[in-house]
C-alpha cells in the first residue's frame, strides 16, 4: 500500500512538473526592447577623418564630430580655415533599440517636431559607423 501511495505522489510531481514546463515553453519574451537615452558604450566624441573638398581658393579640409550624449545625438561640420561650423541635431529624447550584431537603432526628434532614425554600428572601441536618412560615415574616437 505504501509502495502505491508513493508511485502515484511521484507520478502526480512529474505531471505537475511537466505541465509547468508545458506552461513557461509557450511564452514569448522579447529581450529587443526599447531603452531611453543612449548606450554609455557609446557615448562621447566621434569625428570623421578630414576630407578634401573644393579646388583652387575654395578648396578645403571638412571634420564632421558628433557628440553623443546621454538623451541628444547632434552633429557639427568643421571646415578647416574656412567659415564658422554648421551644426544639426541627429536626435533629441533619443531612446534605442539593441538590434544584434552590434547594431543600434535610434529614434528621436529633430527641429521640433520632426521624427528621426539614426542606425549605429560598433566597429571596435574606436570606430563607428552612423547612418542617417541620406549617407553611411565612419567616426573614431
Amino acid at each position: 500500500m505504501r509502495g502505491l501511495k508513493t508511485g502515484i505522489a511521484t507520478l502526480a510531481a512529474a505531471l505537475g512538473l511537466a505541465m509547468i514546463g508545458l506552461g513557461f515553453g509557450n511564452q514569448q519574451v522579447s529581450a529587443s526592447s526599447w531603452h531611453k537615452g543612449t548606450p554609455s558604450a557609446l557615448r562621447g566624441t566621434w569625428k570623421t577623418r578630414p576630407k578634401h573638398f573644393g579646388s583652387g581658393r575654395f578648396a578645403g579640409y571638412r571634420v564632421d564630430t558628433t557628440y553623443i550624449t546621454k538623451y541628444t545625438l547632434s552633429s557639427k561640420d568643421h571646415v578647416l580655415n574656412g567659415p564658422t561650423d554648421v551644426g544639426s541635431v541627429l536626435a533629441f529624447h533619443a531612446h534605442y533599440k539593441y538590434l544584434g550584431h552590434h547594431l543600434y537603432k535610434f529614434k528621436g526628434t529633430s527641429y521640433g517636431t520632426l521624427k528621426s532614425t539614426v542606425w549605429i554600428k560598433w566597429k571596435a572601441h574606436n570606430h563607428i559607423v552612423i547612418k542617417g536618412s541620406n549617407l553611411a560615415e565612419s567616426y573614431y574616437r
